[in-house]
């Protein structure tokens, strides 16, 4: 410990120095609060999330009816962006479906990278360039959002594909949620309707 004393014409303070140790496990503890605090919010983090990252709506009560069949999510996020996942089982086999309608071809290799896909996010036309990228530019990509215009609506190609394939194998229809963002206007989601 240090005194320090200040002196002045008519008055002398006197300050009290203490100090401040870490140790070896503080050090460690610091430097992993560093590491978090800073990589946390940056986007790769967010990349290997199984679904795209959307403020949902709070509620107060839960209410929540959790069925055993096959589910498949719609997620819909700001400027009208739609993404679109179902049960890991089932996804490659709704993916290959739909790209085979649009004429798309998929090598061995874009297959097994389709398998790492957590949601579809894309044009179809697109899916061979996005599955030949590394898995951090495959993920920028895929926040695009998948058509669902009525000139190219593939959402609802996702959906009747998906209904196929689960029909086949299971001998009903697949559970369909819709995940929103907090902030869109009922209006938005409403449209959704439209293809069930």
């Amino acid at each position: 410990m240090y005194n320090i004393s200040i002196a002045s014409k008519h008055l002398s303070y006197r300050f009290r120095r203490t100090s401040f140790e870490l140790g070896p496990v503080g050090i460690i503890g610091a430097t992993i609060l560093l590491l978090v605090t800073t990589f946390l919010p940056s986007p790769s983090v967010y990349a290997f999330w199984p679904e795209p990252p959307i403020r949902l709506p709070f509620s107060t009560r839960s209410i929540c009816s959790l069925r055993m069949g096959v589910q498949s999510t719609i997620s819909l996020v700001k400027h009208g962006r739609v993404f679109f996942s179902i049960d890991d089982k089932y996804q490659t086999a709704v993916i290959e479906k739909v790209a085979k309608q649009h004429g798309v071809q998929l090598s061995a290799t874009q297959m097994a990278e389709l398998q790492q896909l957590p949601y579809l996010g894309l044009d179809f036309r697109k899916l061979p360039k996005v599955l030949s990228l590394t898995r951090f530019k495959r993920y920028d990509l895929l926040k695009a959002g998948i058509p669902a215009s009525l000139a190219n609506n593939q959402l609802s190609e996702c959906i009747e594909a998906a209904e196929s394939i689960v029909m086949d194998k299971t001998s009903s229809k697949p559970d369909i949620y819709i995940r929103a963002d907090a902030g869109m206007p009922y209006a938005q989601v409403k449209w959704l309707w439209g293809f069930f």
